[in-house]
């Protein structure tokens, strides 16, 4: 089941009664280019508790967050749930690697109507997660400055840290996924580290009208074009590791 809606107003759930289907799979590739949106059906839960089921039109988050970066490490921390956090066990900091399809750099212009649209394409839907991978490791810091200053008064005065103690169970306005209010030391607890994030981008830095890029590429299953992509995805892999020094700066 996946749950999405507004800030607690309105909820809205899909289920997978029988698994992911190819209609959630068009769900996710629905650009501006189709002619008809995807419908799925999905159950709605509106803020005076009233519930109905109804067909919803769906189209890619392509546009605005096509690297589910956010997702991801949300989803390390709730795999780590209260309980770990409880007992005082600190969750594991994260390697991440982001492999792209939209490369961000390209030498040449596009010479054809084909290479052209391909471009805009590229940078379009490219990954853009770099903002969300700062404001991630900057709440960290922040997180880790806090433990921290939290750790000295501790060792120093006891009644200060009592105190503390109350304040960070106060309510706060910001809110979870669920629509609820969090508290101060719902911020502190489960938060990690990220490590390294490395992004490896399809042809990357290769001349615009030397390269085998296709447009429509996201939309492109054949087995030749597959195959290709498994391929180039290696050299690129290989290629990343072995300039590791220059990709961990």
């Amino acid at each position: 089941m996946s749950v999405y809606g507004d800030e607690g107003k309105v909820k809205h759930e899909i289920y997978y009664d029988d698994g992911i289907e190819m209609k959630h799979l068009l769900a996710t590739m629905s650009s501006h280019l189709r002619y008809r949106l995807p419908e799925l059906i999905v159950r709605t839960t509106y803020e005076d508790g009233t519930i109905e089921e109804k067909f919803r039109p769906f189209m890619d988050g392509i546009y605005l967050s096509n690297t589910p970066l956010r997702e991801v490490l949300q989803a390390h921390r709730d795999f780590y749930d209260k309980t770990t956090i409880e007992k005082g066990k600190s969750v594991p900091s994260l390697d991440i690697i982001i492999a792209d399809l939209y490369p961000t750099l390209q030498k040449g212009t596009p010479l054809d109507p084909d290479s052209l649209t391909n471009r805009v394409q590229d940078i379009l839907f490219h990954d853009k997660s770099k903002y969300d991978e700062k404001s991630a490791i900057l709440v960290s810091d922040y997180i880790g400055i806090s433990k921290i200053l939290w750790n000295h008064i501790e060792k120093g005065d006891k009644n200060v840290a009592e105190q503390l103690k109350k304040e960070i169970n106060k309510i706060i306005r910001s809110k979870d996924r669920k629509g609820d209010h969090r508290k101060f030391n719902d911020l502190i607890d489960g938060r990690f580290t990220i490590d390294n994030i490395v992004r490896i981008e399809y042809g990357n830095n290769l001349d615009v009208n030397e390269s085998d890029d296709i447009n429509g590429k996201a939309f492109e299953f054949s087995t030749h074009t597959i195959e290709e992509l498994v391929e180039s995805g290696k050299k690129d892999a290989l290629y990343y590791r072995d300039n590791w020094k220059n990709w961990l700066k």
